[in-house]
């Protein structure tokens, strides 16, 4: 049953179910209008905290990931591959992007729930929501919830403490950052606090909160189980209920002085919990874990012993047990830096434990394939870190013991050969993560010759992309070996010229260089006064003979020997801001002053700046975008000013009163019989529709006109940029703070 089952296709496989629980199977109509634009990303696999990863009780082959930042995905078992299920969150509503907490309904497989809400901070909006969705996350309602929910804080990796009651299946629990314990009893329509539970606010300064909701077998001559709630709370944060949640009590005898991060229950009623100094993900130590027998009330700490660090070095992030053994016992270690984070795995209990990773001096217990993903060897020949950092999320398959998937701070690993391990053999391990892009872009360029694309990410470097549908295969680039590059340029007439800053890796001390082949080799920028005062941006000179560097804070820089000696630059604004260049002539600059709205210009290869244009709006300032095929054409971006255009070198600027709110302008091929470029605008538009929604917009006539080319199923959520591509008219490059670079092409049937 299990092999034939597997064979299906995602959509045949919500077939069979729809039909055994008599709902209708969601499928597209052949009428459905096509839309504007074909999306898909670019592939670099992952880069992202898989914070976890949620498996059907019964049936086969239902896998769910969430990620802090990226939304959630359902897995394929078809095309072996995660389909994005939450790419319909408009770019007005990212902060309800990333994934909290997945709940199952365990007595139907169709209905999902998803709790959604980024942060837990003054400065975000004051509200979360849960998805609801009754056909497997192919379509969903939201249900707005009157607080914060912090999919980014700490503790994100715990729970999961949204929990479908396997008794009231029209009954949930919602564990939430700061607001104690919430309940719903029709189906996540509508919640109120549960008062009855002891903890209404935070315990904990740690915003972790409620972490877990979990449940256990019927009680005897009774129809519901005891309820355990886990609370990021030293002093005893381990709660339960035995009358169906009227009342709550602490679990006798429990650890103190760590908070729990994550809980299991065993089918032979044990409680296994993993605990920590503090929710993590950052800087937990002390790690144990304990295991509680429920019959017996006594409490055991079964920490794995490990003669490589001492456990006061790190913590413990997740536990999960063999669905088919509830002995055996699987732990994660977290924020262990040497030699990495390692999964301990027990089968008496907890009484003994085997490292499943590649311990220094022990029997190698694991192999790793990252071919999908070539850039987790950092430059090495093995993957940088081992079994990978911050490993919150496992998952056995209910379905087959010897099946497991970890996701790291980085990636998803996956093995259908587990049990290798019981018999001496070695676990061979690879990605699993093929269709998840959680990547946070920085910056995109798209050279007129060349590699198409190239990207500046978040934590994991900078890409040349010369295939679209794999990873780099030479990975990310190395030299200089930068965490997050937050600038990448080109030089115009000399496309295979390119420039990058960002922060260094640890223990690095430098954080710029440039390439003459577009990035197979490097020379390093020395002198570099970005690596004290923040990387900022880069910008090249038209012909790549000047560069100019200005960093997030401190003195704008200027280069004529290829970042060797770097000279302050005169008269440069007070706030610093984005450093460009003109496309055409060599000599000119732009930067924009947002404390008094001035614009700037250098004609001298940026070693000084004179103002130009006053009067453009000050605290608004998003983007400077210069046409590559025309002098002094350059666009303004300004968040609460509108967009504004330059014809003459920023001496002057008219306002597109058609954008009353733009946060990124790009270039991309003319249309056919057009000399100037394609425009590509994430933005507002006053004809956009009630309140203005934030959307993606192509303009072929200089901005005279937009049209839309996003569809309801492809909004991206938190959209960062957009730039286009010179060669190919119609593409479009989107740069996004979770949904890693995505591409759209003209719809050929639209």
């Amino acid at each position: 049953m299990t092999q034939n089952i597997r064979s299906l296709s995602f959509s045949a496989l919500l077939l069979v179910v729809s039909v055994l629980f008599s709902i209708p199977a969601v499928g597209q109509s052949t009428t459905t209008p096509q839309p504007p634009y074909v999306w898909k990303n670019v592939r670099i696999v992952a880069g992202g905290f898989i914070t976890g990863i949620e498996a059907h009780p019964w049936m086969p082959e239902l896998f769910y990931v969430r990620t802090d930042i990226g939304g959630s995905y359902r897995w394929d078992p078809f095309t072996q591959t995660w389909t994005p299920i939450t790419d319909w969150v408009t770019p007005d509503n990212y902060d309800i992007q990333g994934t909290i907490s997945i709940a199952l309904d365990p007595t139907n497989p169709l209905n999902l729930y998803l709790a959604q809400g980024e942060y837990v901070e003054t400065w975000a909006p004051p509200t979360s929501a849960i998805f609801k969705s009754s056909d497997m996350g192919n379509t969903f309602s939201t249900i707005t919830l009157p607080f914060q929910l912090g999919s980014n804080e700490n503790g994100r990796f715990s729970g999961e403490r949204l929990a479908v009651v396997p008794w009231s299946p029209n009954v949930l629990y919602l564990g939430t950052n700061v607001n104690g314990l919430w309940q719903s009893t029709d189906s996540a329509n509508t919640w109120a606090q549960v008062t009855s539970f002891p903890i209404t606010e935070p315990t904990n300064n740690d915003k972790a909160g409620v972490i877990f909701v979990m449940f256990g077998p019927p009680l005897p001559k009774l129809k519901y189980g005891t309820i355990y709630v886990g609370v990021s709370d030293p002093t005893g944060g381990l709660y339960q209920s035995i009358d169906n949640g009227n009342t709550w009590q602490l679990i006798p005898g429990q650890p103190t002085g760590d908070v729990p991060t994550n809980a299991a229950l065993s089918a032979n009623g044990n409680l296994y919990v993993t605990c920590s100094n503090q929710a993590g993900p950052n800087g937990a130590g002390n790690g144990q874990v304990w295991k509680y027998n429920v019959k017996n009330a006594i409490w055991t700490n079964i920490t794995p012993p490990d003669s490589i660090s001492s456990p006061a070095n790190y913590g413990y992030a997740k536990v999960v047990i063999d669905p088919w053994n509830p002995n055996t016992v699987m732990a994660s270690t977290l924020d262990r830096y040497y030699p990495g984070d390692e999964i301990f795995r027990s089968r008496d209990a907890g009484v003994t434990w085997e490292a499943l990773g590649n311990e220094p001096g022990a029997t190698a217990h694991s192999t790793f394939n990252v071919s999908l993903s070539p850039w987790l060897l950092f430059g090495g020949t093995v993957p940088g870190d081992i079994m990978g950092n911050w490993i919150g999320a496992m998952s056995v398959d209910p379905w087959d013991p010897s099946r497991l998937q970890y996701g790291t701070g980085a990636t998803l690993y996956a093995t259908s050969q587990l049990t290798n391990v019981d018999h001496g053999g070695v676990i061979p391990w690879k990605v699993g993560a093929l269709g998840i892009e959680e990547t946070a872009v920085q910056d995109l360029i798209s050279p007129p010759a060349g590699a198409h694309l190239l990207s500046a990410l978040g934590d994991i470097g900078a890409f040349r992309h010369d295939n679209f549908n794999v990873s780099p295969p030479q990975g990310q680039f190395h030299t200089p070996q930068l965490i997050t590059v937050t600038s990448i340029d080109f030089a115009q007439s000399n496309p295979m010229l390119i420039a990058l800053v960002g922060y260094p890796s640890y223990g690095q001390t430098l954080c710029g260089g440039y390439s003459k082949d577009q990035g197979n080799t490097w020379t390093t920028f020395t002198d570099a006064p970005g690596c004290t005062n923040g990387p900022g941006s880069i910008a090249i000179s038209a012909d790549g003979s000047h560069f100019v560097w200005a960093p997030s804070a401190g003195v704008t820089v200027y280069s004529n020997d290829g970042g060797q000696i770097w000279t302050p630059s005169a008269g440069v604004p007070s706030y610093n801001g984005a450093v460009v260049s003109d496309r055409v002539n060599p000599n000119k600059f732009y930067m924009f002053d947002q404390t008094a709205g001035t614009f700037y210009v250098s004609t001298d290869g940026g070693q000084t700046f004179t103002a130009a244009a006053t009067g453009l709006g000050t605290y608004s300032f998003k983007q400077i975008s210069v046409n590559p095929s025309t002098e002094g054409d350059v666009w303004l971006s300004l968040q609460w000013n509108g967009l504004w255009h330059s014809t003459n070198s920023g001496a002057s600027f008219t306002s597109d009163s058609s954008v009353v709110w733009p946060d990124s302008i790009g270039f991309g091929m003319p249309a056919s019989g057009n000399t100037y470029p394609a425009l590509y605008l994430l933005g507002r538009l006053t004809w956009s529709g009630p309140g203005y929604p934030t959307s993606v917009f192509r303009s072929d006539d200089g901005g005279n006109t937009w049209t839309p080319i996003a569809d309801p199923q492809h909004q991206y959520g938190n959209i960062t940029l957009v730039i286009g591509d010179p060669r190919v008219y119609g593409r479009i490059y989107i740069g996004s703070n979770g949904r890693g670079v995505i591409y759209g092409d003209i719809n050929p049937h639209h």
